[in-house]
């Protein structure tokens, strides 16, 4: 297995040892097929998912991610039986609890290298999770733009709180001021750090650190996460 330097060459050898497809791989590990596609063809060169993927291809997870080590998973990284504690068991409520009232803002096209743009219009409601149920300001948008794949893919629906201030950590999308009557265009990014002048990112696809200059940022946007989506 001399050639297979790449994690590309590393996860097309594991799917065909397991005779699973790419679709089937994308289903059990909660990814979409297009991603495992463009892990295959090398587009994309890293994934949170590696574990999930080592654990369902039935390989050892250092060797999906370097390719050093033995193939087969040791006793350690199989997947253990847990206990079930059910005082942290999290009831998902009826849908029909939830009001369908969190406005989706449509996004346009943005500029040459944005992802996208907020054109400010509501193009759909969608259900308003428990941990929002105070919350005034949400709203979600659909993702546009490759550069947060795998993580957020082409069209995944996120929500957003103006009112909970991003960390360092957080997944934000950041809106740039107006230029002249033209909306500010948007960056879904990870927020890696602030500087009195900057606010500095980080994208996964390609992998890249991106800066922004403080007095071009109009607005940062919180990425809530599902445990803040759930309240738990």
């Amino acid at each position: 297995m001399s050639d297979m330097e790449k994690l590309s060459d590393r996860l097309s050898f594991a799917l065909q040892r397991s005779g699973l497809s790419q679709a089937e791989l994308a289903r059990r590990v909660g990814m979409k097929q297009p991603s495992i596609s463009a892990i295959i063809t090398g587009e994309t060169t890293h994934t949170k998912f590696a574990p999930e993927m080592a654990r369902e291809l039935g390989v050892a997870v250092e060797w999906l991610l370097t390719g050093e080590g033995p193939i087969e998973p040791s006793p350690q990284q199989q997947t253990p039986i847990l206990e079930v504690d059910p005082t942290r068991i999290v009831e998902i409520p009826d849908r029909t609890a939830m009001p369908l009232n969190v406005p989706v803002y449509g996004i346009a096209v943005g500029g040459s290298a944005a992802d996208f743009q907020l054109n400010g219009e509501i193009v759909d409601y969608v259900r308003r999770p428990p941990g929002l149920m105070n919350a005034k300001r949400v709203f979600a948008i659909y993702v546009q733009g490759e550069s947060m794949e795998p993580r957020y893919e082409n069209g995944d629906l996120v929500y957003l709180n103006p009112d909970r201030p991003a960390r360092s950590g957080d997944d934000v999308v950041i809106q740039m001021k107006p230029n002249g009557h033209k909306a500010g265009d948007c960056f879904i990014k990870r927020l890696v750090r602030r500087t009195p002048t900057q606010i500095v990112c980080r994208q996964f696809n390609p992998p890249a650190e991106v800066v922004y200059g403080i007095d071009e940022v109009d607005k940062v946007f919180k990425v809530l996460t599902s445990a803040e989506l759930m309240g738990v």
